[in-house]
């Protein structure tokens, strides 16, 4: 090993600079829209899930990794009374849709924020939503000058005196098409477009918001913008409450360390240099001490010599149609063995496919079986009936391909 100190040294060294790089490395803000509640970036959902808790009776939150369908099915000893799912995307498919459908038509209630959300749950809903990117050439002079999106309510107990400014990243969405017999709006910007409603659905209501960042870490922690989410969801009728986290973009995986070194670049080249480097030294060092393999013979098939044997003695006492019993079993072991096919029954598909493998005249085995049924239903077999079966079957092993 005296050899090698030098290398793991190398190694060691090179382990060394690369953890001092990246713990040393100024960290850029993540601005990924992840809406989890364990995630404190700009766009996570840490500051609202907290606010919910706090304003709610203890015990009354429930979190849920699950989709719509497990959770809602298995739900029956908590009683879940709402729905909170806050989302870039929402797009459930037929199962979930169908599920969220019927379980807030049983009087319960879901609240969904979604930019995008799919046409098929909005065709079920009888609403239509609209949007544009601030990063397209019309909108860069909106771009350049804010990302942010001034909403209000429209209830006159909830509306402020002037509107929240809602930071919205690149792009905003609004509701364009929707039922007016069953939906009531809640919101809307300062354009007068609509960003939140409540849909009735039987005996409960759907709270529809398509600008969910409105809910995020970096909206939440400002006092003005606070209050509107606060607004927003009180809403919420009392009861328990699912807080969704399967739909979420920054869904949770799990925090091993090994998956910390995965997901970290400088980390995870480090621990490839480590891992190329001890293979190297495994695969050299292995070469120079490992001994030769022996070679271990397989163990002979002995059903067949003992078949022989147990032939011949049956030969010395002159038993005819014992040897002819003993070499069909003889016979039968050998098409088992040397060409895959287990006897069961005596058919005509049996010839054929004993032709097709052994390369044997499809009528030397017709034959073969012909003497084979005499010797077992005949009342005599003589030494000629051996002689002559025990020909066909001579010619038949001389001939097999295997």
């Amino acid at each position: 090993m005296k050899g090698y100190g030098k290398y793991i040294i190398v190694l060691a060294l090179t382990l060394a600079l690369a953890l001092f790089a990246e713990a040393s490395a100024p960290k850029a803000i993540d601005w990924s829209p992840s809406y989890s509640r364990y995630h404190k970036i700009p766009y996570g959902a840490f500051a609202l899930y907290e606010m919910f808790v706090e304003t709610l009776p203890a015990g009354s939150v429930q979190t849920s990794d699950l989709p719509l369908y497990n959770t809602i099915e298995t739900s029956d000893n908590w009683a879940v009374d709402n729905y909170l799912i806050v989302n870039e995307t929402f797009e459930p498919d037929e199962y979930d849709r169908e599920e969220i459908l019927d379980f807030v038509a049983r009087g319960n209630t879901a609240f969904i924020a979604a930019s995008s959300i799919g046409f098929a749950f909005q065709d079920s809903l009888g609403f239509a939503t609209s949007g544009r990117s601030l990063f397209l050439p019309e909108n860069l002079d909106m771009f350049l000058q804010q990302d942010t999106v001034r909403m209000n309510f429209v209830n006159p107990g909830l509306i402020a005196d002037s509107s929240y400014p809602i930071r919205v990243g690149n792009d905003e969405h609004w509701i364009t098409t929707l039922d007016r017999d069953r939906t009531t709006i809640l919101g809307e910007d300062e354009n007068h477009q609509t960003n939140f409603v409540r849909i009735d659905h039987g005996e409960g209501s759907f709270y529809i918001s398509t600008l969910p960042r409105a809910f995020t870490n970096v909206n939440v922690v400002s006092g003005r913008n606070r209050e509107y989410a606060f607004k927003a969801l009180s809403y919420l009728p009392p009861g328990k409450t699912v807080w969704d986290e399967y739909y979420k973009a920054g869904r949770r995986v799990s925090s091993s360390p090994f998956r910390f070194v995965l997901g970290n670049p400088s980390l995870r080249w480090a621990m490839v240099t480590a891992l190329v480097g001890v293979m190297l030294f495994v695969f050299v060092h292995s070469r120079r001490r490992q001994r030769a393999i022996p070679v271990v013979k397989p163990p002979t098939n002995s059903t067949l010599e003992f078949t022989e044997t147990v032939g011949r003695l049956y030969f010395e006492h002159g038993d005819h149609r014992g040897i002819a019993t003993k070499k069909v079993a003889y016979f039968h072991e050998y098409l088992r063995s040397h060409l895959g096919i287990k006897i069961t029954d005596v058919e005509h598909e049996l010839y054929r496919r004993i032709s097709e493998r052994s390369g044997v005249a499809e009528s030397l085995v017709r034959t073969i079986y012909g003497r084979i049924h005499h010797m077992r239903r005949a009342e005599s077999f003589d030494a000629d009936d051996l002689k002559s079966f025990n020909a066909d079957l001579e010619m038949f092993y001389a001939h097999s391909k295997r």
